[in-house]
């Protein structure tokens, strides 16, 4: 039985790789982390492996993370598997996603799993990732918050959420930025992509 001093460290702890894993990247890359901290071998999947009974592996690729330990004497019996997955509901960025509509500039998303949309209207969120660069390279990346999904405030219309039904295309895409005619270099609004 743990402590409430041992408690406390955990839910801390816990606490601070959720807030290093806004995406699934993260959340592998930061598990990866924490392995190779307590004393396991990152392995690249391209190189030839050396594995050694009671050894400790880890080999990470974009979101996924393997990790092992060797058994001292390996017998079809004693191999254990556990899998789990980093990803949530939430939203994924549309290539080419920028628009304008409404004098706002705006970032088209695609909704990813069932996230509880109107729970997501009015927060400030954040972009968080992998960028590919033209040279192939990858890079994670995790923006300040920078976008809000607006909704009318309840106290303008009280029956605005009765019966409410989100249009995916249409309602979810996070505003950015205010754009004038002046700023945008056109003074059309874009369609949604």
């Amino acid at each position: 039985m743990t402590t409430p001093e041992e408690t406390t460290t955990l839910a801390a702890d816990f606490a601070e790789f959720l807030s290093a894993s806004p995406s699934s990247y993260h959340a592998a890359h930061e598990a990866h982390r924490r392995l190779a901290q307590s004393g396991f071998e990152l392995l690249n999947e391209s190189d030839t492996w050396h594995l050694h009974p009671g050894g400790r592996y880890a080999t990470l690729r974009d979101g996924a993370l393997i990790a092992w330990i060797m058994p001292q004497t390996p017998t079809p019996t004693n191999l254990k598997i556990i899998g789990s997955h980093t990803d949530s509901p939430g939203f994924k960025v549309k290539p080419h996603p920028d628009f304008t509509l409404a004098g706002t500039g705006q970032v088209g998303v695609e909704i990813y799993g069932g996230p509880l949309l109107h729970s997501w209207f009015d927060r400030e969120l954040s972009f968080a990732g992998v960028v590919s660069g033209a040279d192939g390279t990858t890079h994670l990346v995790h923006t300040p918050p920078i976008g809000r999904i607006p909704n009318l405030a309840i106290h303008l219309d009280r029956s605005s959420h009765d019966g409410i039904t989100v249009d995916k295309q249409r309602h979810t895409s996070p505003i950015i930025s205010l754009v004038s005619a002046t700023t945008s270099g056109d003074a059309q609004d874009d369609t949604i992509s």
